[in-house]
C-alpha cells in the first residue's frame, strides 16, 4: 500500500484514488504493477479493447469496449487509467476481479520486449494466455510467435526485468513503436511511412 510523508506538506497526489496531501510513495507491489501502456489521449488502456473478452473460453480475438461501459482505475504512479468493456456485465466482472488477474501482464507492454529489457507499445490484437490464464500482449504476431517458442524462459526473463522497467519516471519515458522480434513488420511500417511522405499522402 502507498504511504504518505508525515508532515502533510506538498501537493495533492492520488493514493489508490484518494487525494492526499504530501509526497505519495508507492510500495514495491504498486511499482511493479503501476505503469500501464495507455493511449496518449486520456489514459485509455488496451486501445479500448475489453480486457475481459480475452478470458472468454475459446476466444480467438478481443472485443472492443464502448465509452458507456468504462471503468477508471487509479494508481499512485500513473493516476487515472481507463478500461472499456463491451457490456455492463463485463465491467462489473472487472470491478469484482483483482486487476492483476485480468489485466495484461507487464502493464500491457509487449511481453517479449520486456523480456529483452525494453518497453514497446503492444498491439491489443497480438496476444496469448499463459497456462495460468495470465494475459500477454505483443507488438506484432512475430513477437508473439518468438515468445511462444520458449515461453517459460521468456516469461522468467520478463519477470526479472519488469520491476526496473515498471519504476515510474516523471515524465514517463516514451515507449517506442518498434518491433522486438526478428521480423520485418516494423521495417515495413517505416518503409510505408517514407513512401507516404514522399507521395505527399
Amino acid at each position: 500500500m502507498a504511504t504518505v510523508t508525515p508532515n502533510g506538506a506538498g501537493p495533492l497526489k492520488p493514493v489508490h484514488g484518494t487525494p492526499v496531501q504530501g509526497a505519495a510513495v508507492a510500495d514495491e507491489a504498486e511499482k511493479r504493477s503501476g505503469k500501464v501502456d495507455v493511449s496518449e489521449e486520456g489514459g485509455l488502456a488496451l486501445g479500448g479493447y475489453d480486457c475481459m473478452s480475452y478470458h472468454v473460453p475459446g476466444a480467438s480475438s478481443p472485443v472492443l469496449g464502448v465509452p458507456e461501459h468504462e471503468v477508471t482505475t487509479f494508481n499512485v504512479l500513473q493516476g487515472n487509467v481507463r478500461y472499456r468493456f463491451a457490456s455492463r456485465e463485463n465491467a462489473q466482472a472487472f470491478q469484482r476481479s483483482h486487476l492483476k488477474e485480468v489485466a495484461p501482464r507487464f502493464g500491457g507492454f509487449c511481453a517479449l520486449a520486456v523480456a529483452k529489457n525494453a518497453l514497446l507499445h503492444s498491439n491489443p490484437e497480438a496476444w496469448c494466455l499463459g497456462a495460468d490464464q495470465a494475459l500477454f500482449l505483443f507488438c506484432c504476431d512475430a513477437a508473439k510467435q518468438a515468445w511462444q517458442r520458449d515461453a517459460e524462459k521468456n516469461r522468467a526473463d520478463a519477470e526479472d526485468a519488469w520491476p526496473a522497467l515498471a519504476s515510474f519516471v516523471s515524465p514517463p519515458p516514451t515507449a517506442q513503436r518498434a518491433c522486438c522480434a526478428s521480423c520485418a513488420c516494423c521495417a515495413k511500417r517505416a518503409d510505408d511511412a517514407k513512401t507516404a511522405a514522399a507521395s505527399g499522402a
